[in-house]
């Protein structure tokens, strides 16, 4: 949620008419808090929907559960001035997010963005830790992961893979 609204900001500043809603607690959703903060003139909302797999992202008959609670609030809705496009954008737990893929989302949802653009400025930084299963420092990426994040200003994510080869 924190990199869609970062990424969203920075299209806004280049000229986009974008924005993100982020649904923190999302059972039970609470439809009027939802329209409450709708732009009466929004035109299309692509829902990032969490499903169980990617079997589930390529299935057309399944859609994510926050979908359909957005489609009937939208549906329904008798303050919206106009019906808007919801868009299903499904993802499997293991997707990985980065700036250029919620570019990507904000491109299904119907927004001209040119294909060039520089939503990172030079305060992202990426690590990369390489190590081996027995080493006492092997937790070294997490702890500092970990520290960071206790800074709200910063958006940080820590991802952890094996390679037996």
């Amino acid at each position: 949620a924190s990199l869609a609204a970062q990424v969203a900001s920075s299209l806004a500043k280049n000229g986009a008419t974008v924005g993100v809603i982020n649904v923190r607690v999302y059972r039970p959703f609470v439809e009027e808090e939802f329209l409450e903060v709708l732009a009466p003139s929004v035109q299309n909302i692509a829902v990032l929907g969490q499903v169980k797999d990617q079997a589930a992202v390529s299935d057309k008959s399944e859609h994510s559960s926050l979908y359909t609670d957005v489609l009937a609030a939208v549906s329904f809705s008798t303050s919206l001035t106009q019906s808007p496009t919801v868009l299903d954008i499904k993802y499997a737990r293991e997707q990985v997010w980065t700036p250029s893929k919620i570019v990507d989302v904000f491109r299904k949802a119907g927004r001209d963005l040119p294909e060039e653009l520089d939503i990172l400025d030079s305060s992202v930084q990426q690590y990369t830790f390489w190590n081996i299963d027995e080493s006492p420092s092997v937790s070294a990426p997490l702890a500092l992961g970990q520290l960071l994040s206790g800074d709200s200003a910063l958006n940080v994510s820590v991802r952890t893979g094996r390679d037996n080869l």
